[in-house]
């Protein structure tokens, strides 16, 4: 029997709606009602631990992967069973049944300031420490992109051969709501949605509001994560249901997605799929795959400033010759092709799926 951790979905949590909740929401709703052999348990539960460990100020989240899933995993698996859990965050240090994981990305040690190296050095060792170890100790590993494979290869000095790539899907809603968003008559409305961790790079957003008073911009996103007051042509709303967000995209002139890395980068595949443009920070995990489908700049405000512009200055017949290439390459990136590609390794290491 091979094990899937849905933990990510389980309860609110504010990357249900994004990252790997989409990830996992995804293979989930692929997987449950035709493969027999994959069961489906949150590892991140357990009764009577999670009482205790709710009594705690800190560190709840870091005991209840490292206490609950090895326990879960003794007591509902046998020796002979997979299981496979979709975040290496999660993955804890001990496991004592044979797993696979799938690591989304490794931007925390990547990007170690970010993450609190220098503001809270004990906690980011620790939290690393964990990770490697839950990376290190799988049975085998899926990343999700050929750029999330080099990073596992450059960073931690794995074989190629532990290593298999595969996609995850887009969903159906952003597929089949396709029409091409060229229009000449623009609102100067931009939309971001996601997560908001440093990496996430939404100071450039706020940036770019202020050298652009007239445009709005949108963020979608789990509370504020501005600590100073905005200004009137930036707003904060509240993550929404992916029918909301298809409106949302559809109303505007095209996403904005700052971010400085990227395993895969949903939002990017999701509007390009739906025929919104893209405008983007210039990272492998898409750019590779879009090329100048989408619009990117690098990291640096001003290039972001310049990327918006000549965007606006486009005519409408290339930007719909983009948004259809973009399209193209989109729309390819299936859940029922994640899930081939998923039975595909599970197949190549002895399993019957």
């Amino acid at each position: 029997m091979i094990f899937f951790d849905i933990s990510a979905i389980v309860g609110f949590k504010s990357h249900t709606l994004r990252g790997i909740g989409r990830l996992v929401k995804g293979f989930y709703r692929s997987i449950k009602h035709t493969t027999p052999t994959v069961a489906f348990l949150p590892f991140c539960q357990n009764a009577f631990f999670d009482r205790l460990i709710s009594h705690l100020p800190k560190g709840r989240d870091i005991l209840k992967n490292n206490i609950n899933y090895p326990i879960n995993a003794y007591l509902k698996m046998s020796r002979e069973d997979l299981a496979i859990i979709p975040s290496q965050t999660d993955t804890p240090f001990f496991f004592p049944r044979k797993y696979l994981t799938i690591v989304c990305d490794i931007i925390p040690f990547k990007y170690p300031d970010l993450y609190g190296a220098k503001s809270n050095p004990f906690r980011y060792r620790v939290s690393r420490f964990l990770e490697r170890k839950g990376i290190l100790n799988s049975f085998h590993i899926i990343a999700i992109s050929e750029a999330v494979k080099k990073d596992l290869i450059t960073f931690f000095g794995l074989p190629s051969d532990k290593i298999s790539v595969v996609n995850p899907g887009i969903d159906k809603i952003f597929i089949e709501n396709f029409s091409v968003q060229a229009s000449e008559n623009q609102n100067k409305r931009f939309i971001y949605y996601g997560g908001t961790d440093n990496r996430k790079n939404l100071s450039l957003i706020l940036a770019l509001s202020k050298i652009f008073p007239s445009f709005r911009f949108d963020l979608i996103v789990p509370g504020n994560p501005f600590k100073n007051s905005l200004p009137d042509n930036l707003r904060i709303l509240s993550p929404c249901s992916d029918e909301d967000l298809v409106m949302h995209l559809k109303n505007s002139d095209g996403l904005i997605f700052p971010s400085l890395d990227e395993g895969f980068g949903f939002p990017v595949f999701e509007s390009a799929a739906l025929g919104v443009p893209v405008i983007a920070n210039d990272l492998p995990s898409y750019s590779s795959l879009f090329g100048d489908s989408i619009w990117t700049f690098s990291k640096d405000i001003k290039s972001a400033a310049d990327t918006l512009a000549t965007f606006l200055n486009e005519s409408k017949s290339v930007k719909t010759g983009k948004l259809i290439a973009a399209r193209r390459i989109a729309e390819k990136f299936s859940w029922e092709n994640a899930v081939a590609s998923l039975r595909n390794v599970l197949c190549s290491l002895g399993y019957n799926v």
